[in-house]
């Protein structure tokens, strides 16, 4: 077994370096050594962000009375998103989006491609409402999304992202979770739609096999293919996808 000759941490808890000596070393046990002094500088770094999250005021409707009251329902929309002159920074001084346009007709494919940290999560963000524009619109089916409450306008997406989620409970709940009155025929036709039929009738119980948080004993690509399977069966008019087929082989995603 090394032993630590020594463990060097910053003014906030967080590791720096180790340094080791002798043969051979308990990898598993450092790791999560290291793992638990991180968390514990973090959460001694920002205590004034937890009061900021406990302080804050529960986000609202956010939409006209009328929007509130009822609003449309996601099965009435086409699926047209259009952004108007768009400006939005999270620091005033470092501006991210200047000015952008965009059009997603009903049908359209439309990729969004950049480095890191360029907009294209925020952008999902502003869509969602999760913060609101500087200046410019987004209109969803020709409506200011600012003109509709948060439920309405979220009803109309679906969204999969690269990382899954995945409740415990048996295939077909999971399946059912955003559309609980969807018959046998159509949650099968989804899922073979999005070749997920196979994997599932291979399954010990097939659909109502059991299985635990975040999909257990099920492969990366097999937990991807639920969750695509779970919105197609809910057939939202708008579908965002977040790498959501990172684990997913070619053909499959093809």
């Amino acid at each position: 077994v090394r032993t630590v000759d020594a463990i060097e941490l910053n003014r906030d808890g967080a590791l720096l370096e180790l340094r080791f000596r002798g043969d051979g070393f308990l990898y598993n046990m450092v790791r999560i050594l290291t793992g638990t002094l991180i968390e514990v500088g973090l959460g001694r770094r920002r205590p004034e962000e937890i009061d900021d999250i406990f302080g804050a005021e529960e986000q609202g409707s956010g939409g006209s009375a009328g929007a509130a009251a009822g609003g449309t329902e996601a099965s009435s929309g086409v699926g047209c998103v259009r952004a108007e002159h768009l400006y939005f920074s999270y620091d005033p001084a470092k501006p991210l989006l200047r000015d952008l346009n965009l059009e997603a007709k009903p049908g359209e494919h439309i990729a969004l491609v950049g480095t890191t940290g360029c907009g294209k999560t925020t952008l999902i963000n502003l869509l969602m409402r999760f913060y609101e524009v500087d200046s410019g619109r987004i209109l969803v089916d020709g409506t200011d999304i600012r003109d509709m409450s948060r439920a309405d306008l979220r009803s109309r997406f679906g969204m999969v992202l690269q990382e899954t989620w995945l409740k415990s409970g048996t295939i077909r709940e999971n399946l059912l979770t955003g559309r609980p009155d969807a018959t046998e025929e159509q949650m099968i036709e989804a899922a073979k739609a999005c070749h997920a039929h196979g994997f599932i009738r291979r399954l010990p119980l097939g659909y109502d096999t059991p299985i635990a948080e975040n999909g257990g004993s099920l492969s990366e690509g097999q937990k991807q293919l639920l969750c695509i399977t779970r919105i197609m069966l809910r057939l939202p008019p708008v579908l965002i996808l977040d790498e959501a087929t990172s684990s997913i082989d070619v053909r499959t995603e093809q």
